[in-house]
């Protein structure tokens, strides 16, 4: 089983991290003015923030909340692991993702430790952790325990654009746009990665580079029948022009 954020993230995606989308509209403020933006953060994060409090000073990702079309990010299902991973670390991994969907970051921690500790390469715990992590506020440990589930899976896009997204949110831009390139290139028709990767380049100065990658964005979102997320970004390049 796994916590969905994007993947969060949020969803689409099958996971995705704990992190705040609704942080992404302050910068967007910051940058372009005033716009609207729908936050589309799952109940679960809400609840999570209820709990702990998650911090929402922090500016996120423009564009994370009005690309986001999922849940809390929670790893793949169980019934897609490779048959080598122990029963009782499956049976801990979908305990905590229970748990954190409850509003329960703490508790799902454990049941992720416990579930590495009986499968130590355990790559959806690991993302499962970081999320968890990530709504206790634990940035730098969130990233610790994406870069483990990377070493373990390094095919999987997602978690690059998870880690890039608890760099950005650390303050480690071109960090966050390094992993974002890494899931562009594992995944390079992925609109939201694109879009993301484009709010960052804006956040950092690279004009020319963010409008590339959101008029990239934008006619994935196009192709791909997501109208509402297409006309959103496009409503951002105007701003961004």
């Amino acid at each position: 089983m796994s916590a969905s954020y994007r993947r969060l993230s949020f969803c689409r995606k099958t996971r995705a991290t704990v992190c705040s989308f609704r942080q992404m509209a302050n910068l967007l403020t910051t940058h372009l003015g005033a716009i609207h933006i729908k936050s589309s953060i799952a109940s679960a994060i809400v609840q999570l923030q209820k709990i702990v409090r998650y911090p929402m000073k922090f500016a996120i990702l423009l564009l994370i909340p009005i690309l986001l079309v999922v849940s809390i990010p929670i790893a793949q299902s169980s019934s897609s692991l490779p048959l080598r991973t122990p029963a009782p670390a499956i049976d801990s991994n979908d305990r905590g993702t229970m748990k954190l969907q409850r509003g329960d970051a703490r508790g799902a921690i454990l049941e992720f430790d416990r579930a590495i500790e009986i499968y130590p390469k355990y790559a959806e715990a690991y993302t499962n952790r970081a999320a968890a992590k990530l709504g206790l506020g634990d940035k730098q440990g969130a990233i610790a325990d994406y870069s483990q589930a990377i070493s373990f899976a390094p095919q999987d896009a997602l978690t690059y654009y998870n880690r890039g997204v608890a760099k950005f949110d650390l303050g480690d831009n071109r960090g966050a746009i390094i992993d974002f390139d890494r899931a562009i290139a594992l995944n390079p028709q992925d609109a939201e990665t694109y879009s993301n990767r484009g709010a960052v380049k804006l956040a950092v100065g690279d004009k020319k580079g963010a409008l590339a990658d959101l008029t990239t964005g934008a006619n994935l979102f196009r192709q791909q029948g997501q109208m509402s997320d297409y006309q959103r970004t496009i409503e951002l390049l105007r701003q961004a022009k």
